[in-house]
């Protein structure tokens, strides 16, 4: 993390797992991001699947989420309010959109693709939109509200 007043870098991990995708939540005091920490065993070498994650800036804490159990779930993008994860899991082996409300730990799958679902937004919300078109195939985009 750089901080530019006091134009400082601080290093937010410094272990062996993996640490990937960071997203900072609306308000700027946790970040979200993929990491096998909760699902790896080091000693025996066995890497776990990607699980989600918050850092809390200030505590310098990092703690799970509930993710989808035996699945890859990566990709979180904060809602704009800041009381939800979205994310993309592959649980059954074909990866869709998934919501974690924050304050419950509840789980809700938005999409059900049997081809799956692939991509980041760097916008500042996320959206849901189906688009069709003349071609068998179909674009989502997740939309709060």
């Amino acid at each position: 993390m750089y901080d530019f007043e006091a134009e400082a870098l601080t290093r937010l991990t410094d272990d062996p797992f993996a640490d990937l995708q960071p997203a900072w939540s609306p308000d700027g005091r946790v970040v979200a991001f993929v990491t096998d920490r909760f699902s790896s065993d080091l000693e025996q070498l066995k890497f776990g699947d990607y699980r989600l994650a918050l850092y809390d800036i200030d505590a310098r804490t990092i703690r799970a989420v509930p993710s989808i159990p035996d699945a890859k779930n990566i990709n979180p993008q904060w809602s704009a309010d800041g009381s939800s994860l979205y994310f993309l899991s592959d649980r059954l082996g074909v990866t869709n959109v998934y919501r974690l409300a924050l304050a419950t730990n509840e789980l809700y799958q938005l999409t059900n693709l049997y081809t799956g679902i692939t991509g980041r937004h760097h916008g500042p919300e996320p959206r849901v939109d189906l688009r069709r078109s003349l071609r068998p195939h179909r674009v989502f985009r997740v939309r709060e509200g």
